[in-house]
């Protein structure tokens, strides 16, 4: 596979499972573990992703685009898709058998758009909708409600997507949850004296932050990128860069009005609800809790505004870095950047892409653990006891396809054999070197997985 020739990252370090190498920045340590949850942000994130350049909404009233879509034999749920006429999309659930209801929005900007003078702006955006809206004004005060009702809420912020979400175990509490959670997304209050206290929030989790492997990775990683690309920026913020000169400045309250309301628009959200009303119900609750969304009559994709800079390392050196939780693991990455000639050619190259999943073969022959795998090669030769591939970072721009490695102590000194190894499997396969079974067993896969 020729695109196997793109530029390669490649950092040995102690680190944590491949898994857990670098979850986005959030609210707290939460994380979404379950699988509806999983399935909600997966929804929200391809509705944003598959409508970056289409035309705003015409009408002024929810048009349906969609009610026919392929599912499993056993998927005994009902879907619709609607897009609100603030030009909000919405996919729509209704499972009767659901014992909880749940509803994630996405938001497709993230901190690849954080002014070069405030980095943590959007994480810092994120924070600060938990902390009151013009129609409940109170600090937490959706907080307190999911607590009181039994339920859970979150949030995070990527390179260029945030992500809300709640989940309760009651349906029947899902339209007042859904009256309380829209107003984030029209009329955030930003209190001047909310942000002072939140901006310690951010700094705390920060400190946090420095003693996570995954985090720190993270963010060697983006360093290796040129200063003028956005994927280099520090995201999650601190005292100093959100109250500059020296963390005690007065926090960029007009710096957050600017930035919400440039982003926080119609046609750069989608959301996801599930529950076990009827889906004219839950059209309706979703057309009343985000009927306030500001519309407009442009899509403000993040990558517009930096296109033109090559998604590309300075460089492709090897760098050690220590762990702080004692593991061994050599971690290798491909950068591969999407069609260059224009955003919506980007765009439509990230779609077929996402189409032909190209990176479940890549994953299958590399992460591959039988008797010719190279991960049975690795463990042969005492270098290795486990190996995992697939998918890493996928922005408007770029993807990233990563290898990870856990070492011995002899594959922790042979580490360059190592990388030998992961680099000639990957030129075998660009050379041709492919597998008959490949395809096949990949397809059977994907089959078992649908049904």
């Amino acid at each position: 596979m020729a695109s196997m020739a793109a530029t390669l990252l490649a950092v040995l370090t102690l680190l944590t499972p491949a898994s857990a190498l670098r979850a986005p920045l959030r609210m707290s340590t939460q994380l979404p573990t379950s699988p509806q949850r999983r399935r909600l942000f997966q929804g929200a994130a391809a509705l944003v992703t598959f409508r970056a350049y289409e035309a705003p909404a015409a009408t002024k009233t929810t048009k349906i685009l969609c009610e026919t879509f392929a599912k499993p034999q056993t998927d005994s749920k009902s879907y619709r898709l609607v897009e609100l006429a603030s030009g909000v999309r919405c996919l729509l659930v209704q499972d009767p058998r659901a014992e909880k209801c749940a509803a994630a929005l996405d938001v497709h900007v993230g901190h690849m758009s954080d002014p070069i003078d405030r980095p943590g702006l959007a994480h810092f955006c994120e924070h600060m909708l938990f902390l009151g809206n013009d129609k409940y004004p109170g600090e937490d005060e959706f907080e307190q409600y999911i607590s009181r009702v039994g339920g859970s809420s979150n949030a995070f912020t990527d390179t260029e997507d945030t992500c809300y979400f709640f989940e309760l175990p009651d349906p029947l509490k899902l339209d007042t949850a859904l009256q309380r959670w829209g107003p984030f997304f029209s009329s955030p209050k930003f209190a001047q004296d909310a942000t002072r206290r939140e901006v310690e929030a951010i700094d705390s989790e920060h400190s946090k932050n420095l003693k996570s492997d995954g985090f720190r990775l993270f963010q060697l990683t983006k360093s290796r990128f040129p200063d003028t690309h956005p994927f280099s920026k520090f995201g999650t913020g601190t005292r100093k860069t959100l109250r500059p000169p020296n963390g005690d400045g007065d926090p960029p309250v007009d710096k957050l009005r600017e930035f919400y309301g440039m982003n926080y628009v119609g046609s750069n959200m989608a959301c996801v609800v599930c529950s076990t009303q009827s889906l004219d119900t839950l059209q309706k609750l979703t057309e009343n809790a985000l009927q306030d969304v500001r519309s407009t009559t442009e899509r403000r994709p993040p990558s517009t505004l930096y296109f033109n800079e090559e998604p590309m390392p300075s460089d492709t050196d090897a760098y050690v870095l220590a762990s702080l939780q004692s593991q061994r693991e050599l971690s290798v990455q491909w950068v591969l950047p999407y069609d260059r000639s224009s955003p919506e050619n980007a765009f439509a190259d990230r779609i077929q892409k996402r189409y032909f999943r190209d990176d479940l073969f890549l994953s299958h022959i590399l992460g591959h653990e039988g008797p010719d795998s190279v991960l049975a090669d690795l463990r042969r030769r005492g270098l290795a006891t486990g190996l995992g591939a697939g998918s890493g970072e996928d922005t408007d721009q770029f993807r990233t396809f990563d290898v990870s490695v856990q070492l011995t102590q002899k594959g922790l000194k042979e580490w360059r054999n190592v990388l030998a190894t992961i680099r000639g499997a990957a030129l075998g396969l660009a050379n041709g070197e492919w597998p008959a079974n490949a395809f096949e067993e990949t397809a059977r896969m994907a089959r078992l997985g649908f049904q």
